[in-house]
């Protein structure tokens, strides 16, 4: 069974649509990353993981669908995202004692705890077409501003959404890295985390 998060997209006091985000739990999965010095993820230390998630909302044509459209269209004319709308929370990722934490069992212990840990609530539809990206830092929340981008040595891995109209779009809406190598690097991390820039 998948783990997700659910946003409820609210219209003043009513609850018009449900969304439900998922990590992509086949490998290679965003949390195979590595630089130089191994798998980001051994930045958070030790399972249990405390890390920080960073979900935001980039203004995209829904009609963008191909990786390189993404990464070429957020270059040039670049993608807005809505410092407003984004949410950060604190996630403690247990990883079950009798398994190896490899990347697939680190995705689907994240979508778990997001699922148990994450209550994220919209207060206003994002308008015309958005991307959905999911950002995990060690840096702390309260650290994270929204007009700075993420910072190399804290990132763990980043994930992001096709396009879609969120006021029309209800379902489960999967996450994944945007990538061209195996195992992705340090650099497409940052890439991803960082496309408004």
């Amino acid at each position: 069974m998948k783990a997700i998060t659910t946003l409820a997209l609210l219209a003043g006091c009513a609850v018009t649509e449900r969304i439900d985000l998922q990590i992509v739990e086949e490998a290679p999965t965003v949390f195979s990353c590595v630089d130089r010095d191994g798998p980001l993820v051994n930045r958070a230390g030790e399972p249990p993981y405390s890390v920080q998630v960073v979900i935001d909302f980039l203004e995209l044509p829904v009609r963008i669908v191909q990786v390189a459209d993404i990464l070429r269209t957020c270059r040039d004319p670049g993608c807005p995202v809505r410092p407003e709308a984004r949410l950060c929370a604190s996630l403690d990722v247990e990883i079950p004692p009798e398994r190896s934490p490899n990347d697939v069992v680190i995705a689907r212990a994240v979508n778990e705890a997001l699922t148990a840990q994450v209550g994220t609530v919209l207060e206003t539809v994002p308008p015309g077409g958005s991307m959905v990206r999911a950002v995990f830092t060690t840096a702390p929340c309260e650290s994270l501003d929204p007009e700075r981008p993420f910072e190399n040595d804290d990132l763990i891995a980043c994930a992001v959404s096709a396009p879609v109209d969120l006021r029309s779009f209800e379902g489960q809406l999967e996450l994944d890295l945007p990538t061209l190598s195996s195992p992705c690097d340090i650099a497409e991390v940052r890439g991803c985390a960082n496309l408004e820039q």
